[in-house]
């Protein structure tokens, strides 16, 4: 728990400069207000995000177990457009997406220093466009990015012991590529074998403030490792879901309400996430499991 207030910390004391920055073009009393208010929003979600842990814990832990019939299903071959590029091969169903254009990457610099020569693989005629996510299937090498990234060999070294040991509802799941937010929550966390790996999957959305659960934010990401450690592996693929918002609109544009009542609310929006039959998501979840149980790495 510790660590996880650390992280939350570290990126909404980001925001935080930021929000102050952009205040300091303001005169006097007002600078000194809109300083106040980003410190209490900055605050209001970090006691959030660290809050949301033990009540998402009890959430996922009682997430029904895949029965053996699913185990089964996915267990067999995966129908769909083949693609192999570069070492790596994976099936996409029709109903995910027109097609896949894979890509070389070379290295290059972001906001928590380099990311180092990848694979990229992203969809055209994804079933969802409503996301400010783009579909998109990182392949990384694990010693590349180690000796590129401080923070990443950390997250590496997470991620494995989070596939080793399992736990039904781990407290913050590793993610690759680091992006300037933080994890608000995640749902319907499931653990995946693929092809010469395994990893974790999970529905989750970013923020630098709190917002409502909504469709322009919500994704499905697949986190794993090949089995002989070589090959990191991220996919963030948009999903969507009918009784969700749009967009992070608050509700009845009353902020003070909302945050006040937002510990419920995410509980109750985690626990609805988690019940959500697979079929009811576009893409269909099952769909884009089958996907990620499709993979090889080498």
């Amino acid at each position: 728990m510790k660590k996880l207030r650390i992280f939350l910390l570290g990126a909404l004391a980001m925001i935080f400069t930021l929000a102050c920055s952009m205040t300091s073009l303001l005169p006097g009393s007002g600078q000194m207000q809109a300083t106040a208010d980003a410190l209490q929003a900055t605050q209001i979600a970090l006691d959030v995000q660290v809050a949301l842990v033990e009540q998402q814990q009890t959430a996922v832990a009682q997430q029904p177990q895949a029965t053996q019939a699913e185990a089964e299903a996915h267990a067999a071959p995966v129908e769909g457009n083949e693609i192999i590029f570069e070492g790596v091969r994976f099936v996409y169903p029709d109903a995910i997406a027109s097609g896949v254009d894979p890509a070389s990457k070379p290295e290059m610099e972001d906001m928590a220093g380099m990311i180092p020569a990848h694979t990229e693989f992203n969809f055209s005629g994804y079933a969802w466009d409503g996301s400010m996510h783009t579909p998109t299937v990182y392949v990384y090498s694990t010693d590349a990015y180690r000796s590129a990234n401080e923070y990443a060999g950390e997250t590496i070294d997470e991620l494995n012991t989070l596939i080793h040991d399992r736990p039904a509802a781990p407290e913050n799941i590793p993610f690759l590529p680091i992006w300037n937010a933080a994890q608000m929550f995640t749902a319907d966390v499931k653990y995946i074998d693929f092809q010469n790996g395994s990893g974790v999957r999970f529905l989750s959305q970013y923020g630098q403030a709190i917002y409502p659960i909504n469709n322009n934010g919500l994704f499905y990401t697949f986190q794993g490792l090949t089995n002989d450690g070589a090959w990191y592996i991220s996919a963030v693929f948009p999903v969507s879901h009918a009784g969700l918002p749009g967009d992070d609109a608050i509700p009845g544009d009353d902020w003070e309400t909302f945050s006040d009542n937002y510990l419920t609310y995410m509980a109750e929006t985690i626990n609805w996430l988690n019940t959500q039959p697979a079929d009811s998501f576009t893409p269909h979840l099952n769909e884009l499991d089958d996907l990620i149980h499709s993979m090889q790495v080498k």
